[in-house]
């Protein structure tokens, strides 16, 4: 059982970060820019993780809901033993997949290939 918990948690894990590659390669043609791209998406996913650190009272407090766009905001989540904190961390990385390869999808659908 602690096998299968394991890949069931890592499965959207790997997914999620699989959409941000999807998307950033259909964005550009190059590889390299690809590669760039999927970093640079990584780093603002980062900085929306951050941004779940300001105070409350911060004149920036505001920004503080952007952490939930974050897949590293729901790796936590993930490794509780609590059996529902998992399934709702793993329910909004699959989201978060889906809307990445979504959008994967359209711009490669727009490209008319």
């Amino acid at each position: 059982p602690g096998f299968l918990r394991i890949w069931a948690s890592l499965l959207p894990y790997g997914l999620c970060y699989l959409g941000i590659t999807a998307l950033a390669s259909a964005s550009v043609n190059q590889s390299f820019a690809a590669m760039a791209l999927s970093m640079a998406i990584l780093f603002l996913f980062q900085v929306f993780e951050w941004f779940g650190a300001l105070p409350p009272g911060s004149d920036y407090a505001f920004l503080s809901p952007l952490q939930w766009l974050s897949p590293g905001h729901y790796v936590r989540g993930l490794w509780l033993a609590d059996p529902v904190q998992p399934l709702l961390s793993g329910g909004a990385m699959l989201l978060l997949a889906g809307g990445l390869l979504f959008g994967a999808v359209k711009i490669l659908q727009a490209r008319d290939l």
